[in-house]
């Protein structure tokens, strides 16, 4: 343990003649600790020059210092985490990215281990941190920052590591978005356990699926993406311009797309074959909201509800693994499919033009249907008095919980004339009087019911909260 090793160490030029004179004193770092035990009164460094992810040795204000340091001095501790961490700090709203913070740093403080235990690829970006002052004369200025390649090779056998297992995107969510010197990254957390794990874009396309019953969904390689238009044909009612697969034209129709940071693409598997893409586009997190699209191969993969599927896999992705709020969707006037498999997954009808109508679909809304089990369909045919004991029952013991009529639980969010369209089905005046008839609540029970939208979505959180 008292082996002396050499770490490397950025700082400003401007500090630099303090530092040679006084050396790097632990009591003055200026590193941000984001209340991290580990940070506390600590520097931080890299096993080598090459392993720099902040890109410092590419700014002319920052030089590379080669500090000699006791090996049992020295933790090395994964940087993606605190950088995940760093994100959620950042963050302007609470909830859960405060909750996320805390449990990224306590996640980087306890994953932490000592330099002697470190093994190549063990994280993605190891960082050395230590806690004992460094004298003048165990520092030395390099001309360059230049070195054994070992973030390379560590970033190789991280990866290799992770590519041997296919991660069902179910199974985690999104904590932070944030990038560094290599480019983007995604840190996910597992939602039974107290893990966290980071991708890049091109590590995340090889491993992350979603895993239904009929299709899986997986980001589309450049494989993926001809396959399927090789067996495409087009939709006469989309368009009726004869389709023609040419190599070169879609090749660069998927360089440009898949490049686009605000769409994510998907193949739609069916017993590991290519059937459809299915994709996010005018992703906005600032806004929380996107659009879908989907296309399946041909009309001997229409009607078996694997696009169905797929739109409830994508829906519950951009839900609970990128945490949107809003989902938007279109459909042209005489695809009536597409408009029925738009109000199965929960779409409610907004407006329209001459050519397009339009969809969106709300997280609240989502998750009240996800938890209550019920079809908008069943409801409308419990105003209309045609469903099943099961589902009245089932209405009957929300109502209860929110002490409220199971009338004014069932129309609450769906009888409004922007919907019927929707829905499929019209109240008349007497019968929206007799209703009206029915909301006659207390106060206790009028504020729960107002609440409803949101209680699925508190509900969920607090859930996650709890298993985590």
């Amino acid at each position: 343990m008292n082996e002396e090793i050499l770490i490397y160490h950025f700082t400003k030029r401007e500090s630099l003649s303090s530092i040679l004179s006084d050396g790097l004193l632990c009591s003055k770092s200026s590193f941000n600790t984001l209340g991290s035990t580990l940070r506390k009164n600590a520097l931080y460094s890299w096993l080598s020059p090459t392993n720099d992810a902040m890109g410092y040795s590419e700014d002319g204000e920052y030089v590379c210092l080669e500090i000699c340091v006791r090996a049992g001095s020295c933790i090395v501790a994964n940087m993606d985490m605190i950088s995940a961490a760093f994100y959620n700090y950042m963050m302007e709203k609470e909830g859960r990215e405060l909750y996320s913070f805390k449990k990224l740093v306590e996640y980087y403080d306890n994953s932490a281990v000592n330099y002697c235990e470190y093994k190549c690829g063990m994280f993605r970006t190891p960082e050395i941190i230590t806690s004992e002052d460094i004298p003048p004369q165990q520092i030395q200025v390099l001309s360059s920052s230049s070195g054994k390649n070992i973030f390379s090779e560590n970033r190789n056998i991280c990866n290799s590591k992770t590519e041997n297992t296919s991660f069902n995107l179910a199974s985690f969510y999104m904590v932070a978005m944030h990038d560094d010197s290599s480019g983007l990254l995604r840190t996910y957390k597992h939602r039974q356990n107290d893990t966290f794990i980071t991708f890049d874009d091109e590590l995340l396309k090889k491993v992350l699926l979603l895993h239904g019953e009929q299709v899986d969904l997986v980001f589309c390689t450049n494989a993926l993406w001809h396959e399927m238009y090789q067996k495409y044909v087009s939709d006469e009612m989309m368009d009726t311009t004869p389709y023609q697969y040419d190599y070169n034209n879609f090749e660069k129709a998927y360089n440009a797309k898949t490049s686009d940071v605000t769409r994510q693409y998907f193949a739609i598997l069916h017993k590991g074959w290519a059937i459809g893409l299915i994709y996010l586009k005018h992703l906005n997190f600032d806004k929380q909201t996107t659009e879908f699209g989907v296309a399946l191969n041909d009309d001997s993969v229409k009607g078996r509800g694997f696009g169905t599927e797929a739109i409830k896999l994508l829906i519950d992705y951009a839900f609970d693994t990128l945490a949107l709020e809003t989902i938007f969707a279109d459909t042209v006037h005489q695809n009536t499919r597409s408009q029925h498999v738009l109000k199965k997954c929960g779409f409610r009808f907004t407006h329209e033009d001459e050519t397009f109508q339009y969809y969106r679909l709300d997280k609240s809304h989502h998750y009240r249907q996800r938890q209550l089990g019920i079809p908008n369909s069943t409801l409308a045919d419990i105003l209309k008095g045609k469903t099943n004991n099961v589902a009245i029952s089932k209405l009957f013991a929300i109502a209860k919980y929110f002490d409220c009529s199971v009338e004014y639980l069932a129309i609450d969010d769906i009888v409004d004339a922007n919907y019927g369209k929707t829905y499929g089905f019209t109240l008349e005046p007497n019968e929206m009087e007799l209703i009206l008839k029915y909301r006659s609540l207390d106060e206790r029970g009028q504020d729960a019911v107002e609440n409803t939208l949101d209680y699925e979505y508190q509900s969920h959180k607090e859930a996650l909260k709890k298993a985590e």
